[in-house]
């Protein structure tokens, strides 16, 4: 595996046609999608953005500005860059999808054929919930609930700590966040799982208003993590867009 701080690149075994960047959910890191390897295309390489603040970047403070993320990620990205590609952004990652493709435009980068929203409201109407303000036990019950029971986080008392203070910190960045677009001009596809307790299908697909180059929505059994849960079908139907992405340029 080879890659900058910020961009982690995990070749396959064909030379590269296609690429899929992947940005993490809140609290989450590059190893959350390390897995997607396995059942991805071998002519697709994965890129899987690594924020500040965790795994191999544990000793840099998490940035709480959104900007400030895409910007870092849109920094490092043209470097990375050796084929066409497609953006996949879970949670936290949808709004830093979403903002990554304007900076890239404004700052005359490449941009992807299609972002993939997962599992988030649209750029403007996330509810302001102040998890930025809470405690390190409600920033725990938040896990909790996202993950459909018990994370296992409180096990270890270190472990419980440090997730409560990044969980948090990424929440600022989220809850903070003022859309300077109205929209983005390439294609957005949307997914989410059909019993998510955070953001209803419905809302989802609320999506279609900030993108100006055609939208469409997938819905998966499963809550707020429904990639975990279904791994290979959400794989496959990424697989399935990159494809027809690669017939139609």
């Amino acid at each position: 595996m080879t890659g900058s701080a910020w961009i982690k690149r995990i070749p396959g075994e064909s030379p590269v046609r296609q690429q899929l960047l992947c940005l993490p959910h809140a609290g989450g890191g590059a190893s959350a999608f390390r897995p997607w390897r396995q059942l991805l295309p071998p002519e697709v390489e994965l890129l899987i953005v690594q924020y500040p603040g965790r795994e191999d970047r544990i000793g840099e403070p998490a940035l709480t500005d959104l900007a400030e993320l895409a910007e870092g990620v849109a920094g490092a990205l043209p470097d990375a860059l050796d084929a066409p590609y497609t953006v996949f952004g879970h949670s936290m990652g949808a709004l830093v999808g979403y903002e990554l493709v304007n900076v890239l435009r404004q700052n005359g980068f490449p941009v992807p054929r299609r972002l993939i929203v997962s599992s988030q409201f649209p750029p403007g109407l996330l509810p302001d919930r102040g998890v930025r303000d809470f405690g390190d036990e409600a920033v725990l019950d938040l896990v909790d609930w996202l993950a459909g029971g018990s994370s296992g986080i409180r096990a270890d008392s270190r472990l419980s700590a440090f997730v409560a203070a990044l969980v948090r910190a990424d929440y600022e960045a989220v809850e903070t966040y003022r859309p300077g677009t109205a929209g983005i001009t390439v294609p957005v596809s949307a997914f989410c799982g059909a019993g998510d307790p955070a953001v209803s299908p419905d809302e989802v697909a609320g999506w279609a208003a900030w993108c100006r180059a055609g939208f469409d929505r997938t819905v998966f059994p499963g809550g707020h993590f429904y990639l975990r849960e279904s791994a290979a079908e959400t794989v496959a139907a990424i697989t399935g867009i990159l494809r027809r992405e690669d017939v139609l340029a």
